[in-house]
């Protein structure tokens, strides 16, 4: 069950978010436990050597090439993996491997008969967390019951593969703001920023790899929002890698030059943050257009936020999706109302229900902006 909401809004000039938030609130990486074998996770669901918490290196994705999976015998990197107990959901393993697979030149191979020196090693642990980077030994990722979806594997595998967390970039502020008097206290330090390795690949707000609106939050409020206010609803959504996700970890592999050296292309002809992919085409971020995605026709965000989110200017009804009925699960949206000069806010809410069920978490959640458009209350 869903909100039902209908707002009459004259000349507003606030946002106004609506989510539903079918999923535990905060996140998996909320209710992960703090410890793994006694070692504390970094950021929620990093669980890092004794060397990198010493070095904390650089972030977005791992500086040092040792740590990368090598190349086998075909000249692309070999990832072998085993399922280390019964209890983990191979089904939805072997589908976040198989998006790597069909979105980069990493092969992922089943053990079958002696182990490697190295492999993942896929288990149903407490909560979903994993090694960053890979390690000298066969090393574990976590896939709780709960936390089994697409996106969650390859974001526990992205991690396996050398990436941060992409709120943890240095140039993070000039995208989101960090809420720290809503953040627990204890878990600030996941919030940290550092020196990037990013490989000159653009911010990403739909990453995978981002954090969500309010994890890791003392009081339901939101520890992360948006300098943009439209694409609120699309951090921590993560339902696969994005444009920006593929083109960074084709860069550090590297399979793009591999790709065009196997398609006999001495320069990148793709433009507009595109880039050559294993089938000699140029892969096109959202928003571009034509053969070297040399046509810009809206923005990257554009076609990534939800329908339902919008900006309005004028006065009229707002409604939720499929007002009267119930919202579809997941659907995250945000009105931004602006009011033109010398007019002043008016909201008369007509119909009005939200649902809420503990301790299962099915929440919908109103989150309204009117002084300061990065904080609001629910």
């Amino acid at each position: 069950m869903a909100f039902n909401i209908r707002l009459v809004a004259i000349f507003l000039g606030f946002i106004l978010r609506l989510a539903d938030g079918r999923v535990q609130l905060g996140g998996f990486e909320n209710v992960n436990p703090t410890h793994v074998n006694g070692v504390q996770l970094y950021e929620g669901d990093i669980l890092l050597t004794e060397e990198q918490r010493k070095q904390l290196l650089d972030r977005k994705a791992i500086a040092k090439v040792s740590m990368r999976w090598p190349n086998g015998q075909s000249g692309t990197p070999v990832v072998p993996y085993k399922f280390g107990d019964e209890l983990v959901n191979r089904e939805a393993v072997e589908a976040g491997l198989a998006h790597w697979e069909e979105h980069t030149c990493i092969d992922f191979q089943e053990i079958t008969s002696i182990d490697p020196a190295k492999y993942l090693n896929f288990i149903q642990d407490s909560g979903c967390w994993s090694n960053l980077g890979m390690q000298s030994k066969p090393q574990n990722i976590s896939i709780e019951k709960g936390c089994d979806d697409l996106g969650t594997v390859v974001h526990e595998v992205g991690h396996a593969l050398g990436l941060y967390h992409e709120q943890s970039r240095s140039d993070r502020d000039d995208y989101v703001s960090v809420l720290y008097e809503n953040i627990e206290d204890d878990k600030k330090i996941n919030f940290e920023k550092a020196v990037d390795n990013n490989h000159s690949v653009p911010y990403d707000l739909a990453s995978d790899m981002h954090y969500g609106s309010n994890f890791f939050s003392i009081n339901g409020k939101n520890t992360i929002t948006t300098k943009y206010p439209l694409v609120q609803g699309l951090i921590g959504i993560r339902n696969g890698l994005t444009h920006y996700d593929k083109l960074l970890a084709n860069t550090m592999y590297p399979c793009i030059s591999k790709w065009m050296q196997i398609c006999n292309i001495a320069t990148n002809p793709c433009q507009n943050d595109g880039y050559v992919g294993k089938d000699c085409q140029c892969v096109c971020r959202s928003g571009t257009i034509g053969t070297h995605c040399q046509t810009v026709y809206q923005s990257y965000y554009d076609s990534l936020i939800s329908p339902c989110s919008e900006n309005v200017t004028t006065p009229g009804p707002v409604t939720s999706p499929s007002y009267p009925n119930n919202s579809p699960a997941g659907v995250r949206c945000v009105k931004w109302i602006q009011a033109p000069d010398c007019n002043t806010v008016k909201i008369k809410f007509n119909y009005f229900k939200l649902y809420r069920k503990e301790p299962q978490c099915v929440i919908d959640r109103l989150e309204i902006r009117t002084t300061n458009l990065t904080v609001g209350d629910v």
